[in-house]
């Protein structure tokens, strides 16, 4: 519901040509919408990201879409992933859960940095 006021506070504004206020608005709705700090409201521009993923990134000092593309690698990506994801198997014998969880994350951060790329492209 404060997601839906904040917009139309932006469209009101915006109506009103006060650019200042609308763009306020707007970000107000952003950081409301994803529920993240001002900090994390760029590297929310990528669909995939979800905010404990987005944080690992920033606290990894990863804290926009252009640094997330100046790693180009898949690998770098993966290793910030592993480093704060906490996965932890209690079986015997977890090669085979690592190795699942390894390639989920490549798949994964395969796919967060096309879409950062994509997003730097615009």
């Amino acid at each position: 519901m404060t997601v839906n006021y904040a917009g139309m506070m932006a469209a009101f504004c915006e109506r009103l040509c006060w650019t200042d206020f609308s763009v306020l608005f707007m970000r107000i709705s952003e950081k409301i919408n994803w529920q993240v700090k001002d900090e994390l409201l760029d590297l929310m521009q990528v669909p995939s990201l979800r905010p404990e993923r987005a944080r690992a990134l920033y606290q990894e000092d990863i804290t926009t879409v252009a640094k997330i593309c100046e790693l180009n690698s898949v690998h770098a990506l993966v290793k910030v992933f592993q480093r704060k994801d906490g996965f932890v198997s209690h079986r015997k014998s977890n090669s085979d859960d690592l190795s699942l969880k390894y390639n989920y994350l490549f798949t994964f951060a395969s796919k967060v940095l096309s879409e950062a790329r994509a997003i730097q492209m615009k």
